[in-house]
């Protein structure tokens, strides 16, 4: 996999909102390899084979999509699991998926 390089008028590289002007992040094999000011981090990435810039943008490096649907498990086919399955078994997948034991069907 190959380098990009992503620039932005903003990198946000702490809580509370902390951040560089003009930033920039290495993205290498798929994993963040630096953040930093451009200047520097454009040095480290002068080999990249994309770069993606964003002149007008604040850029959240590591931003983690936790979207999740606890209905489905982690089979390699989750929909027929799904439709295979008792309204108690779906109770009970979504409460062990999201750490809570077991439930049952509302009334």
């Amino acid at each position: 996999m190959a380098d990009i390089l992503i620039t932005a008028r903003r990198v946000l590289t702490g809580p509370d909102g902390e951040g560089l002007d003009d930033g920039a992040v290495l993205v290498r094999d798929g994993i963040i390899a630096a953040v930093g000011p451009q200047t520097v981090v454009d040095q480290l990435g002068a080999d990249a084979s994309a770069t993606l810039t964003f002149p007008d943008a604040t850029v959240l490096p590591g931003l983690i999509d936790c979207h999740t649907h606890l209905i489905f498990d982690a089979s390699a086919d989750p929909v027929t699991a799904f439709r295979n399955s008792s309204d108690d078994g779906l109770w009970d997948g979504m409460a062990e998926r999201s750490g809570h034991g077991s439930c049952s069907v509302p009334e």
